[in-house]
């Protein structure tokens, strides 16, 4: 909705949400300024620390969400420096500032970790009662925005995100400990040495906040830092994945903010623990060059290639908003399941993927159109699929026991061809 809001007010081409990301953080930056008050040394630590910040480096320049989530992190962390320092903040800036961060749990719900300590430091609670209720008004108020983010999110087929359904309490105890081992063991070996190194940060950050926290000041400060590290730490280990770039994108906005906040503190263990950060990061351009190097592909694309795809798929695809959204859906089978190609679908197409791991039967596909490529069964993640002609206008696609699909040819495009799903109730189908 924010991406296509923007599209419809400054126009939509292929590198529209990477130039819109760079301007959601630019005018983030524009508000987080104000807050570097401690003089040279602290305006070249915060530049240093945010030009050899790798995670935006190699994230800004691509459609992935992670641009929307550093401009959040920026936000954050120039609404946060004054509570911290106990600034006179006004309500409206407060109210904002909950907004944000609510917006952003509504995109990404491991945002909702940081709302009992946002609400403690919004509400200015001096007793111990009043930080406990807005605490666990943070908590509440997380639950039911996880429930809303559920509900509204894209549909993701019978895979389900594994949070959500820890969330619902759909995963017990026994789950949770054989994911959480599952992770720990690819902690340190799982992704790149650019991955490794900087989960090894995040952790390393959150150990030393909390240890600090308990000899030095400011210890609310650097309890908040050990908080926001650890707790994503443990989500993810409890909840996500360690690597392939999974767990790199989920944290990144968090080691943002915490190492912005570092950056600005006026106190000067919090200076030290940024500059810490700082080397690591310096120590790890190698790594880093290794990785862009790696991801290249991701930062092209062909516009002949878009072109051709939108000149085979306009004839065949048709948006009609008097229809159900499934009828107005293609869902894509191949990985990397969106191609860059995709960028020609007709506007208001909206796009999913299927893919999973075959346990089980799943319920009919209400998709209305499908892409996928049967020639190369080695990029299914579904396993190896069975396709036979049944009639002219008709394949039936079959991987193992338990996805059945009746397709009809449409059109053929770069990335594979365009079928009408026949098992989708749709008019005219």
């Amino acid at each position: 909705m924010i991406h296509g809001t923007l599209g419809r007010l400054l126009g939509w081409h292929a590198y529209s949400i990477p130039v819109f990301h760079l301007g959601l953080v630019f005018v983030a930056l524009l508000l987080f300024a104000p807050r570097i008050r401690e003089g040279e040394r602290q305006r070249a630590l915060v530049l240093l620390c945010l030009a050899t910040f790798w995670p935006a480096l190699l994230l800004l320049p691509t459609s992935f969400q992670e641009g929307l989530h550093i401009a959040v992190a920026v936000f954050l962390a120039g609404a946060l420096r004054p509570l911290f320092d106990g600034g006179d903040v006004s309500p409206t800036r407060r109210a904002v500032l909950l907004v944000v961060l609510v917006t952003a749990c509504l995109i990404r719900p491991s945002w909702g970790l940081l709302l009992p300590p946002a609400l403690v430091l919004v509400v200015g609670a001096a007793s111990w009662r009043r930080r406990v209720f807005a605490a666990a008004s943070g908590v509440a108020l997380w639950a039911v925005l996880v429930l809303a983010f559920a509900y509204t999110a894209a549909p993701f087929g019978r895979e389900g995100f594994f949070f959500i359904k820890a969330a619902r309490l759909e995963q017990g105890a026994a789950a949770l400990v054989t994911k959480a081992a599952t992770n720990a063991g690819s902690f340190v070996r799982a992704g790149t040495a650019l991955e490794i190194r900087s989960r090894l940060l995040v952790l390393g950050l959150a150990l030393a906040a909390g240890a600090l926290a308990w000899r030095a000041r400011p210890r609310g400060e650097l309890a908040f830092h050990a908080y926001n590290l650890g707790s994503i730490l443990l989500a993810i280990l409890f909840t996500y994945v360690f690597g392939p770039w999974g767990d790199y994108r989920v944290f990144a906005a968090h080691l943002l903010l915490t190492v912005l906040l570092l950056a600005t503190s006026p106190a000067v263990v919090s200076r030290r623990l940024a500059v810490l950060a700082l080397l690591a990061q310096l120590g790890s351009i190698g790594p880093f060059i290794e990785a862009f190097r790696a991801l290249a592909e991701s930062y092209v694309y062909e516009p002949a290639r878009i072109d051709a795809f939108g000149t085979a798929a306009l004839p065949a695809l048709a948006f009609d908003a008097r229809q159900d959204a499934w009828c107005n859906t293609l869902v894509s089978v191949n990985p990397p399941y969106f191609h860059p190609e995709m960028m020609g679908l007709p506007s208001g197409l909206g796009v999913t993927m299927l893919f999973g791991t075959g346990a089980g039967p799943r319920p009919p596909l209400r998709s209305r159109y499908v892409l996928l490529d049967p020639d190369h069964p080695e990029r299914w993640s579904l396993g190896t699929p069975a396709v036979t002609g049944v009639g002219a206008d008709h394949v039936r696609v079959r991987v193992g026991s338990w996805l059945l699909l009746d397709l009809k040819p449409l059109a053929r495009t770069p990335v594979g061809q365009i079928y009408e799903n026949l098992d989708a109730r749709c008019p005219g189908g």
